[in-house]
């Protein structure tokens, strides 16, 4: 492994079963974005590649029951990155077209991850050209 591997994952937040079952909770209180740790989705994605790897040991080692468990572990995990996916992203697209209904200048994006920023961006676009068709 190379150093750059290493300072990367480092950065990467800590990323659990129960940490996403936290924060897709939290996630529905509320009507504006949670903050999410920075790197969150590489942290996801890196959580996914360890259990994966802990299940193909397990399954190799012939630890059937232990291989399962990781395997539940993994599509639970995946089903609740899917809900807090598409929770978020119905968010944002709220946020961008009150943006632009409401001819204000941004409603608050502060909680956006770096990657939602393109989608709000691409939804604010659009909105905007379907308000012009009006």
């Amino acid at each position: 492994m190379n150093t750059q591997t290493i300072e990367d994952s480092q950065e990467l937040p800590l990323v659990t079963f129960n940490s996403l079952y936290s924060l897709l909770r939290e996630e529905k209180k509320t009507k504006v974005l949670m903050k999410l740790p920075e790197k969150f989705y590489p942290g996801f994605q890196n959580f996914i590649e360890e259990k994966q790897t802990e299940a193909l040991k397990h399954t190799q080692n012939k630890e059937n029951s232990k291989a399962m468990k990781e395997q539940k572990i993994i599509m639970g995990s995946q089903n609740l990155i899917n809900e807090l996916l598409s929770l978020r992203l119905s968010k944002i697209s709220t946020l961008a077209v009150k943006t632009t209904i409401f001819d204000e200048e941004e409603f608050s994006t502060k909680n956006l991850m770096e990657d939602e920023k393109n989608f709000y961006e691409e939804v604010l676009k659009l909105s905007k050209k379907a308000k012009q068709l009006i």
